[in-house]
């Protein structure tokens, strides 16, 4: 009777394990596509992020042309406007004093 018991104690460990093994199945089955929604996310990021930086890049560069539009008509207006440009002298006060100075000994 020894022998029966431990055939019968077999036989249910036999079911628990074909179960757990049904289980464990199912669970890597769920890990699996778990991790497939995991990469299409990754993907979706990824995606976003260079469409991110493309925007970025795009508009930097509108801007900038933009401006230097906007920086050459106020230059090309500033006559139209009454703004007439300053024309500064690039000598000091020193270079006009004997410049001044030079002239008034040669005449």
């Amino acid at each position: 009777m020894a022998g029966y018991a431990g055939s019968a104690l077999s036989a249910e460990n036999q079911a628990a394990i074909r179960a757990n093994k049904a289980d464990l199945y199912e669970l890597d089955s769920m890990v699996m596509n778990n991790k497939h929604g995991i990469y299409a996310e990754r993907s979706m990021i990824e995606e976003n992020r260079a469409m991110i930086a493309k925007n970025y890049a795009a508009a930097f560069m509108g801007n900038r042309q933009e401006a230097n539009t906007n920086t050459d008509e106020i230059f090309k207006s500033q006559g139209h406007l009454g703004f007439a440009p300053r024309r500064h002298s690039c000598q000091s006060e020193f270079q006009q004093f004997y410049g001044q100075r030079g002239k008034g000994r040669l005449s």
